[in-house]
């Protein structure tokens, strides 16, 4: 059982981290204003966070899940940043929810959900 829970543990670090530094280079990609490339690394990132999560039994421990959750959160939301950037307000608005669905209390979800919108009304005002 503790061979188990360490094996766990192991892949929970690597995969942790693999997902950490697709975010970082989304992240240096933002910083040099290459938003598809920045797109692409966060959904890289979430399609490999989501995998994992699907990967995991039911058996998961709430500090974990907790990780999960925010690091989804951070994705969410530098991807709908980026979008952002790139004038594809709906899906930043679309990932603005996201973020928001995976941390509620985190203020920076609706932040974003709310610039992407008012960016869509002003569209929509100038029809």
């Amino acid at each position: 059982h503790v061979i188990h829970e360490l094996g766990f543990f192991v892949v929970s670090v690597v995969v942790m981290e693999d997902i950490e530094k697709r975010r970082h280079g989304g992240n240096q990609a933002l910083l040099e204003q290459d938003f598809l490339t920045a797109v692409n690394k966060y959904t890289e990132a979430l399609k490999l966070l989501s995998e994992y999560e699907s990967s995991l039994t039911n058996k998961v421990p709430n500090q974990l899940s907790e990780s999960l959750l925010k690091e989804k959160a951070k994705l969410y939301s530098n991807r709908s940043h980026a979008q952002y950037l790139q004038g594809k307000y709906k899906e930043s608005v679309t990932d603005a929810g996201d973020c928001i669905d995976a941390q509620p209390k985190w203020d920076k979800g609706y932040v974003r959900k709310a610039l992407a919108l008012a960016e869509l009304h002003k569209l929509s005002s100038a029809d």
